[in-house]
């Protein structure tokens, strides 16, 4: 049974003989015995009874993998050849009835649905001499399990080649957690070496990165059910993570650079324990010294300037005093006359590529157009850099090291950061611009790092997991060469076993030599490794299969190498590669995830970090909504990029998990971005704590909750499980749109309750899908702020939108004027009194104050609330408000208001160019309208009402009509093409 509190079982046979799953199993169709006690020693097999039994449940079930003929003769004896007529479809197991006693626990619960889910499967025990090779290669490689017939049928299913598709889906057999069925503490079942055996599985089968992403996109971890079972392994997670990075620390690693891995690979500190396990076998580092002060956030070298870093040797002696010179005029001079850009045709970036000198000659020249150029990678903290030393002056030994480096990648000319940028500017800036050009222009890049020259060369993918632990791996720059280097090899200097003295490295192909190859083109011949994303190595089962530690180091890697559109997707992605990066120069950071993600059109090096986060979101187009929360303080206190912390890196910080992502969210091309969310309003009991990153954060805070029935708490399901919201103030409503103001992300300290009202789905608030978002928006058409809207206003007009949804004239009642109706709130526009035609209002987002009125026909003068007229007189420029002559008491004055009504959202439609109907009102200024409208902004007077509104009233003609009442709020342009086309 599975127990509310205790250890992890620990995985091994005998541990979970103790207490194992043990249920009473009835077979549907076995005339023998139709009763028996399963438990994790039975085999999962199908029985050859069942045969026929499994054709009549899916008859029409026929095979869809043709045998390829190489493996006709592999296959001739298999007993699982004809494996698709016996098995029945998948979908259809889990509905046949077979266990007399109900699963007791969440491990039961599991280990009932994977029995069923093989047991008619059709998957049968093989003994074919072929098919039991492969298994015995596949074992020597898969993870341990401590149910081991689960971890058999997963490795029988590939080495048989026609079920391999049966180890794919096992999401379909995780138990989703309910009120009966709670994910305890600790299992009866080894629950993490089954998702073991077939995450490695299905990584192998699937093959690149991009494509187990897009399996477990479809199956897993964006999958509720898939997400609380993992939720469930987390604190087991966690603890062999410490123990792991306590071990890795004790034997001279970075124990940074190992929780740089969690952030960068697909499960987090879950993958932590395997990559310690395989690095552990390597040699105590030379730069064991270096990392003693290093902690899990930071490391101690990774933010030195390496341009203090003296220049290394690579001679016998390290001490060589031979220079050469590699004169910076000549690539200053190249650059005379493109300081706008390139003059001529010849690819700008290779113009800074030396030709390699014959020995004994001096460097003469840069390459040509025809010659072929290799990129060098390195960390200057290596010494490999220029240093303060004269510029262009090099240690010729370290030359001739990358120069010979390079002649066996079959190049004549080296470019090299250290010989080839200009040292005046324009120069200088036109280079940086153009370096993710220069490296997809070479024609191989080779990789330097003194961590791999060190590490000595051995087939089994520890030069991968040596590769993500490197120093190479931790700058900004490395990650932008690399990513620039997709389209053409890549070579890395590892340490040849065979040379005593390490100055002759071997050249490794890092896509044939390094990363891990997998089964995918071995499965599917027909689909070419399912158009594999890098030059991947293709694997036969026989073949030495990588391990889970070199899948992970794999994927990690591979993410360079590729992405969909041969462009970086989206901000997840781009943080994957640059999160945990450094550069000498904080403002490089932002310069290099603009070079790899903005057009070459778009990028320039002399802009400031802010303006290059805004290029580089706009590019985007979207974010998921929890990529959104920060608490930084955005880079603009009001209007456009409100919500945007002034660097990406301050983004996304929750994207880096395997936690479901939720929605997206669109950023206009204006720098204000369109969300989903759950909206409440805040009480004033509510203890509400602001992140203290900056006393300015916090300030804007306090200033907003002064005015707390103006603002809003926003959140996802996802961002309320840490209790966290974003504080939000509404300024205007368009067709099932909140526009308004990001304030900051708070948490919430007490219970949200049941009664608190909100905006959202499946109440009776609004009784609709939830409006959507708009941060960002809260200027006028000239720039100044727009005052906010209470929750009240808020909901007042979105409910008129939703009313006024399908209508072509703006509603104001539900019942015959001459009948006394039932007048009911409404969203108005508020104008300058000296104001121009506001076409289009409400259209594309917020360009007039907007406010809430009602028609009050018992009284004959109109009324406006004082604080809201402030906002008003603030935002509009409206003239002092006059002396009353009327008498009435608490009248502080008079004031003169244009507004309208909002404009329909079918008007939209049927005119380009429509003009409200704007009327001009005297409101008398009072802090109080009255008890029974205290939540409006406004109301009008039967006077005014009779005046000005009555005439212009009428009735719907609809069938089925509950008599509503109408006015025409904006009139048609009778110029566009929508109002010619009538």
């Amino acid at each position: 049974m599975c127990i509310a509190s205790g250890e992890f079982a620990s995985g091994s046979e005998a541990s979970l003989r103790d207490a194992p799953p043990r249920l009473i199993f009835k077979d549907p169709r076995s005339q023998v015995q139709n009763e028996y006690t399963v438990d994790l020693l039975t085999p999962l097999e199908t029985p050859q009874h069942l045969a026929t039994y499994l054709r009549e449940q899916f008859d029409s079930w026929k095979p869809h993998y043709e045998i390829p003929s190489y493996l006709e003769k592999d296959l001739a004896g298999c007993r699982n050849r004809d494996y698709f007529v016996r098995g029945c479809v998948t979908q259809m197991r889990d509905g046949i009835p077979c266990f007399l006693d109900e699963p007791k626990c969440y491990g039961q619960t599991l280990f009932a649905k994977v029995f069923k889910y093989w047991y008619f499967s059709g998957l049968q025990h093989c003994d074919n001499p072929t098919c039991l090779e492969r298994k015995r290669s596949l074992e020597r490689s898969a993870p341990d399990c401590g149910w081991l017939a689960f971890r058999d049928a997963m490795l029988t299913s590939v080495a048989c080649w026609q079920p391999w598709g049966e180890a794919k889906p096992f999401n379909l057999v995780v138990p989703k957690a309910d009120e009966t069925v709670q994910l305890p503490n600790s299992f009866c079942i080894d629950v993490r070496g089954i998702l073991n055996v077939w995450l490695w599985i299905t990584r192998l089968l699937t093959g690149p990165i991009v494509k187990l992403v897009e399996e477990l996109n479809m199956s897993g971890f964006v999958d509720d059910t898939f997400h609380q079972l993992w939720q469930g392994l987390r604190p087991d997670q966690n603890l062999r993570a410490v123990e792991s990075s306590r071990k890795f620390y004790e034997h001279g690693f970075c124990v940074n650079r190992l929780w740089n891995v969690s952030l960068q690979s697909r499960h987090g500190a879950a993958d932590i324990p395997y990559i310690v396990e395989e690095a552990l076998k390597a040699p105590v580092p030379k730069s064991k010294s270096l990392h003693i002060d290093c902690t899990e956030e930071t490391c101690m070298i990774a933010n030195i300037n390496s341009t203090l870093v003296k220049q290394a040797h690579k001679c016998p002696s390290g001490s060589c005093v031979d220079k050469t010179t590699f004169p910076p005029s000549v690539l200053n001079q190249t650059f005379n006359g493109i300081a706008g850009g390139p003059s001529s045709t010849t690819p700008l970036t290779q113009i800074t590529a030396w030709r390699i000198p014959q020995p004994g000659q001096k460097p003469y020249s840069l390459c040509s157009p025809n010659d072929s150029y290799a990129a060098i990678s390195h960390v200057w903290s290596d010494g490999t850099g220029v240093w303060m030393g004269t510029p262009g002056v090099i240690n010729t030994c370290l030359f001739e090291y990358f120069a010979d480096a390079a002649r066996r990648a079959s190049c004549n000319c080296i470019w090299w950061d250290a010989i080839s940028i200009p040292t005046e500017n324009p120069a200088r800036a036109i280079a940086i611009n153009n370096m993710v050009k220069t490296y997809e222009n070479a024609k191989v890049t080779i990789i330097h790092d003194q961590d791999l020259v060190e590490f000595e060369w051995k087939d089994d993918g520890s030069p991968a997991i040596a590769m993500i632990l490197s120093s190479w791996f931790t700058r900004g720059w490395t990650a932008a060469e690399l990513w620039a280097s997709r389209g053409h090899p890549v070579k890395v200097l590892f340490k040849d076993p065979n040379d005593p003295t390490g100055l002759k490295p071997l050249l490794k192909d890092l896509d044939m030599d390094v990363l891990a190859g997998d089964l995918s083109r071995w499965v599917e011949p027909e689909s070419d490794g399912r158009e594999c994303p890098f030059n991947n190595r293709a694997l036969e089962p026989t073949d030495k299969l990588p391990g889970l530690a070199h899948t992970i180091a794999t994927d990690i890697l591979a993410s360079f190498r590729w992405t969909e559109g041969q462009r970086i997707p989206d901000l997840q992605a781009l943080l994957r590669m640059l999160q945990t990066r450094t550069t000498s120069w904080a403002r490089d950071r932002t310069l290099i995830a603009a070079l790899m993600s903005l057009p070459p059109s778009a990028i320039d090096s002399t802009t400031t970090a802010p303006q290059m986060t805004q290029k580089i979101l706009a590019n985007f187009g979207s974010l998921r909504t929890t990529e959104i929360i920060n608490h930084r303080v955005p880079m603009s206190s009001d209007g456009p990029w409100d919500w945007a912390p002034q660097s990406i890196f301050d983004l996304g910080q929750w994207s880096l998990s395997s936690d479901p992502m939720g929605g997206w969210s669109y950023i206009y091309d204006d720098g204000s971005i369109k969300c989903e969310f759950l909206a409440y309003e805040v009480l004033q009991d509510d203890v509400i704590a602001e992140y203290r990153h900056h006393p300015a954060l916090a300030a804007r805070i306090s200033v907003a909750l002064s005015k707390r029935q103006n603002c809003l708490l926003l959140t996802t399901p996802r961002i309320q499980q840490e209790d966290t919201y974003i504080l939000f103030q509404p300024i205007s409503v368009g067709p099932w749109i909140v526009m308004g103001r990001w304030i900051g992300c708070v948490s919430l300290k007490n219970a949200l309750g049941t009664s608190r009202r909100h905006y959202n789905a499946g109440t009776n608030v609004l009784g609709q899908t939830p409006p959507t978002y708009v941060l960002g928006k809260n200027r006028n058409s000239i720039g100044k702020s727009l005052p906010t809207m209470s929750f009240d206003s808020t909901f007042i007009a979105l409910e008129a939108s939703r009313r006024n949804k399908s209508s072509s004239s703006w509603c104001l009642s539900v019942g015959k004027h001459e009948e006394q109706p039932e007048w009911l709130p409404q969203p108005v526009y508020i104008y300058h009194p000296n104001h121009s035609t506001a076409h289009n209002i409400g259209r594309r987002g917020p360009t007039h104050p907007c406010g809430t009125l009602l028609f009050d026909t018992s009284r004959p003068d109109n009324w406006i609330r004082s604080s809201f007229l402030k906002g008003l007189i603030d935002t509009l420029d409206i003239e002092k408000v006059s002396v009353c002559v009327d008498g009435h008491d608490h009248c502080l004055g008079t004031t003169i208001i244009p507004w309208s009504f909002p404009c329909p959202e079918n008007e939209y439609y049927a005119c380009w160019d429509n003009v409200p109907n704007v009327y001009t009102s005297v409101f008398h200024v009072v802090d109080n309208i009255g008890k029974v409208t205290s939540n409006l902004d406004m109301t009008l007077g039967f006077s005014t009402f009779n005046a000005e509104i009555k005439g212009n009233l009428f009735q719907s003609k609809r069938s089925g009509s509950r008599g509503e009442t109408f006015i025409e709020s904006c009139k048609r342009c009778g110029k566009c093409e929508q109002c010619k086309g009538r």
